[in-house]
């Protein structure tokens, strides 16, 4: 519409036209030419080897500061989504403390004093405006000053205009760069915090130019049972390699309950929670270098958003999942050769999980977990183990207590 005419008002300035070629229902193509002054004719050179050499730049790409005396608290419903910015951030020693809802965010803030905040824009319940509005109404806190910087997954033109009138500091789009991300933290984070990395200091690469699935056995797996997945990109945007596979971990983990939460918020059309979880997937999948998958969710959000019917997207969709589910299990590696497990660190282990998961402790929970997957264990807690996982992943604490009660009891009895 508008946007078009626009388009055209310009392109004549420039003696340029616009074409569109537009099918109903299958799509529409625009083409713009601008005529342009041959100002060199000498051959521009070899764009591949000059993309090569710009994808390697990037992989040498190491963090511009440190920071051990600064803490900042990242919130955001997603639990990938956290641990992604604990793998940006590794290098940097910055202190990071994380919460999972707009709720969980006002409790912490009133007990803890932070240098920066990063909240995300779209999250169930209390979303981020509404957390930053309850901020700014209360009083008293350490926080009252603390600069808040959005995460959004929809940072279109304006944006920035759009955020600051809503009140935040500033904003990050996702999936989140290392770039923009430490450049936003040099900005706000108080100077006498922040150590700017000199070039001769030589701190240790966010990202190696040798994290390719040819160099890595798991990484080789992972490429053999999804070969769409960018894991270059997924890589470079989680930090490192052990945050990239600790990221597809969590989200082939939470597959299956998102899928579910999507169908059923679609099915009973609830579509403000639905359009937030297809907008979770959306960045999620990027995150991990599912492209298509984040892009059919992009489509899909934007249809949500307009209630319109996406049934045939949503059988598309969950035959992708249930392709990457059955793909990944097929290649997963086999938990006969792990040691098997005595019966008091098994015990230990529930005890543990049952205490952090009463006090919803998600990074210490995700330990136990990790610890637990390096061990052979029975049938019956291996299955709970795994359940475990995926509650934890859909921060599901109610699911989560009755599976460990139900293994406590079965070892006690």
């Amino acid at each position: 519409g508008l946007g078009l005419a626009i388009t055209q008002s310009l392109l004549k300035l420039m003696s340029g036209k616009v074409e569109v070629h537009s099918v109903y229902g299958e799509g529409s193509t625009f083409s713009v030419q601008i005529p342009q002054m041959v100002l060199d004719s000498k051959p521009i050179g070899d764009l591949q080897e000059r993309y090569r050499a710009h994808a390697a730049s990037r992989s040498t790409y190491r963090q511009a500061f440190t920071a051990p005396d600064a803490k900042i608290l990242v919130v955001d419903d997603t639990p990938m989504n956290l641990a992604v910015v604990k793998g940006l951030l590794k290098q940097t020693q910055i202190q990071i403390d994380t919460a999972t809802s707009g709720k969980e965010c006002l409790s912490m803030i009133e007990q803890t004093p932070y240098d920066s905040i990063f909240l995300d824009y779209r999250m169930p319940e209390m979303d981020g405006l509404a957390t930053l509005q309850r901020m700014k109404e209360m009083k008293g806190h350490p926080n009252t000053t603390t600069p808040v910087i959005v995460l959004t997954a929809n940072a279109l033109t304006g944006a920035r205009e759009k955020f600051l009138s809503e009140g935040f500091d500033d904003y990050l789009s996702k999936p989140i760069e290392s770039r923009k991300l430490e450049e936003t933290l040099i900005h706000y984070l108080p100077e006498d915090k922040v150590h700017i990395v000199e070039a001769g200091e030589e701190p240790e690469p966010t990202v190696r130019a040798d994290d390719t699935p040819e160099s890595d056995p798991e990484l080789e797996a992972l490429h053999h049972a999804i070969p769409e997945l960018d894991i270059q990109a997924g890589i470079s945007r989680c930090g490192d390699r052990d945050a990239y596979l600790q990221a597809v971990q969590i989200y082939r983990d939470a597959l299956g309950a998102k899928r579910q939460d999507i169908e059923t918020y679609f099915r009973t059309e609830d579509w403000k929670n639905y359009t937030i979880q297809v907008h979770s997937l959306k960045s999620t999948s990027r995150v991990i270098g599912a492209m298509e998958l984040g892009e059919r969710a992009w489509e899909m959000e934007q249809a949500g958003d307009a209630e319109n019917d996406l049934l045939k997207m949503m059988d598309e969709l969950a035959g992708a999942f249930e392709s990457m589910r059955r793909e990944a299990a097929e290649n997963a590696p086999s938990r006969s050769d792990l040691p098997e497990i005595d019966e008091t660190t098994l015990m230990e282990a529930w005890q543990a999980l049952d205490d952090f998961v009463q006090q919803m402790d998600f990074e210490d929970s995700e330990f136990v977990l990790q610890e637990l997957s390096d061990y052979r264990l029975p049938e019956a807690d291996e299955e709970a183990r795994t359940k475990v996982r995926a509650a934890l992943d859909n921060l599901d604490w109610v699911a989560m207590g009755d599976l460990i009660r139900e293994a406590l009891g079965r070892r006690e009895g």
